[in-house]
């Protein structure tokens, strides 16, 4: 008799218990104020407890949830999740008047990536300063987006000399053609063994001649495996200053 009355006990105890207990929802891959509705009816509460940033998921969607849907828990209880904060964002700094390498670096910090250098002259702004930039400061951008900068060359030569930029890297020697007057003529690929990767093999003009403003040099570079081939649709600094003339610094 002992037996059958523990044994009575035992169950309507659990009967007692799992009528007192729900059935904890499914919240995965649901919005914030949906999870809560339906948490809400079954009296659970949503607790956000920690965020995951994905590029692929909108934010405020579920990832995770604690306990596990399909199991049972008292009313009352809350149900941890983890939710996508969506794509990192981040402001662009404000780079104009810092030099070129000063401004990549905080373009870098910022969690952007500097994609383009334009060059321009420029009367008030010295040489290496960076004149105008794009998107402008405060601007909102997914981190890892493209940020445009113009770079003084300082004033403009009162003579157009070509310049020596045979064995120099392609960018050097775009800045010293640009800075010189001139503008980037075509510019043809080769490989060249055991001779710099990257670098200037062949110029024309040759240096040291005299030529007229935007007269274009042309250039041959050793070509790497990993060389990707520079943009040289706007070359020459009469565009350049073109591009920035509603954002260049007043006098």
């Amino acid at each position: 008799v002992c037996c059958v009355c523990l044994w009575t006990l035992v169950i309507i105890s659990r009967f007692i218990r799992n009528c007192s207990e729900s059935e904890v929802p499914e919240l995965h891959v649901l919005g914030q104020e949906q999870a809560s509705k339906i948490a809400k009816k079954d009296r659970f509460e949503v607790v956000i407890t920690d965020e995951q940033f994905l590029a692929d998921v909108e934010q405020g969607i579920i990832l995770d949830q604690f306990p596990a849907p399909g199991g049972t828990a008292k009313p009352g209880r809350r149900v941890q999740v983890i939710v996508a904060a969506g794509v990192p964002m981040t402001h662009v700094p404000l780079v104009i008047g810092l030099s070129s390498e000063e401004a990549i670096d905080d373009v870098s910090a910022a969690g952007l990536v500097v994609d383009t250098l334009r060059y321009a002259f420029s009367d008030s702004v010295f040489e290496n300063q960076v004149i105008a930039q794009l998107p402008d400061s405060g601007t909102v951008l997914q981190r890892e987006s493209a940020v445009g900068l113009t770079v003084s060359l300082g004033q403009e030569p009162r003579r157009i000399i070509v310049p020596e930029v045979m064995n120099l890297p392609y960018e050097q020697a775009r800045y010293l053609i640009l800075k010189a007057g001139l503008s980037i003529g075509s510019v043809e690929y080769d490989r060249y063994i055991g001779r710099r990767k990257g670098a200037v093999m062949n110029q024309d003009p040759p240096p040291r001649r005299v030529m007229e403003r935007d007269d274009p040099v042309r250039l041959e570079v050793n070509y790497p495996e990993d060389w990707v081939e520079p943009d040289s649709s706007t070359t020459s600094t009469d565009s350049l200053v073109a591009n920035i003339a509603e954002t260049a610094p007043s006098e």
